[in-house]
């Protein structure tokens, strides 16, 4: 999964700070949401400028359900870089379970739109088919 994220901000010298991110995003895979929120915080910490931590902190929240939170900080990390496609997709995401459909199909054309990666398409492609074959969002 890691492989996919943008490390906007992150240069080869940063090597540690890769690491620690694929720490925050291997407690994610392992099911440990806080843990990994930990570490990405601690990561966003040490690089304020760089909206990568804060993209792996929405992710430990969308996890744990807490969509609000997950929702805030996708949006900060677009304040933080405009041009981030992964950012405006996992808000798109996060807008989904929160049953906000027309604001998530909004994000999703955002991302589409600042984004040329294939992965960002492909994640939107599989979100917005989603939507209008009515799996998601979840009823009930």
């Amino acid at each position: 999964m890691t492989d996919k994220i943008e490390l906007q901000g992150f240069t080869q010298d940063n090597e540690e700070l890769r690491l620690l991110m694929e720490v925050g995003y291997f407690f994610l895979d392992m099911g440990r949401p806080k843990d990994a929120r930990e570490v990405f915080e601690g990561v966003s910490a040490i690089v304020p400028h760089s909206e990568a931590p804060l993209l792996g902190i929405g992710s430990a929240f969308f996890n744990e359900k807490k969509f609000p939170q997950a929702k805030k900080t996708y949006e900060a990390a677009i304040t933080m870089n405009q041009v981030s496609g992964l950012a405006y997709a996992l808000l798109g995401e996060t807008l989904i379970f929160m049953n906000q459909v027309e604001a998530a199909r909004r994000s999703l054309k955002q991302a589409t739109d600042v984004s040329s990666e294939s992965y960002v398409k492909q994640f939107v492609g599989h979100l917005t088919n989603a939507i209008d074959t009515g799996i998601l969002p979840l009823k009930g």
